[in-house]
């Protein structure tokens, strides 16, 4: 069988718009401030459980990866509902 595996968030694509108004989906809900797409980007390509602990210092608020865990399926959630708004193909 031959395959062929690439990595797309941040290689193939731009997704960092998409993860970002991912997580200003939670913050809203959370009463979080929004996370700034320009100075946030390089933290989505650290993942979802890193953007959630960024809009977690942002809103003033500890580590707490108890609550990053109960977070990170609606965040998941709110990726999927807006997968390819934002995300664009690199040329």
């Amino acid at each position: 069988m031959k395959s062929v595996i690439f990595d797309l968030d941040g290689t193939l694509a731009d997704t960092a718009p998409d993860l970002i108004g991912a997580l200003n989906v939670i913050a809203a809900r959370e009463g979080w401030p929004a996370l700034n797409p320009a100075a946030d980007r390089i933290t989505a390509g650290a993942g979802g459980r890193a953007l959630l602990r960024r809009g977690m210092a942002g809103a003033g608020l500890g580590a707490d990866e108890a609550r990053v865990d109960a977070l990170f399926q609606p965040f998941l959630d709110a990726y999927a509902a807006r997968i390819a708004q934002e995300s664009r193909l690199y040329p």
